[in-house]
């Protein structure tokens, strides 16, 4: 059962740790593209970000539930009260970067929406 949870835990810290990296990657191959074309615009960036905060969230997900596993096979007190503190912090993390993502939505929607409302007769 140990080995199990062991390498389930691995699989999960990969996993992890290349959502990450990936999106690192992505990030940075799409600002240097932008900076070629001369084509990096505050809101070319704030998109840029947004989905490599997508990435974050997926990779803070993953970590988590390595963490959870972890714990579940040999759980003393000091394990739990570690496990509660990096799931609240982790949580606070993704719950952030949701509402950041959420709002760039919102933005990037606006101009649309008055763009139809406009166009709308009364």
């Amino acid at each position: 059962m140990y080995a199990a949870a062991h390498y389930l835990v691995l699989a999960l810290e990969a996993l992890a740790l290349l959502l990450v990296a990936g999106g690192a990657g992505r990030a940075v191959s799409a600002i240097g593209l932008a900076l070629m074309h001369r084509q990096l615009t505050d809101a070319r960036l704030r998109a840029i970000f947004s989905e490599f905060a997508r990435w974050l969230v997926a990779g803070l997900s993953f970590q988590l539930a390595a963490d959870i596993a972890a714990t579940t096979v040999a759980p003393d007190w000091e394990d739990l009260g570690w496990l509660v503190s990096v799931a609240l912090l982790r949580t606070l993390l993704t719950y952030s970067l949701e509402r950041d993502l959420e709002r760039a939505r919102a933005e990037r929607a606006a101009p649309s929406e008055r763009r139809h409302a406009q166009a709308l007769p009364d």
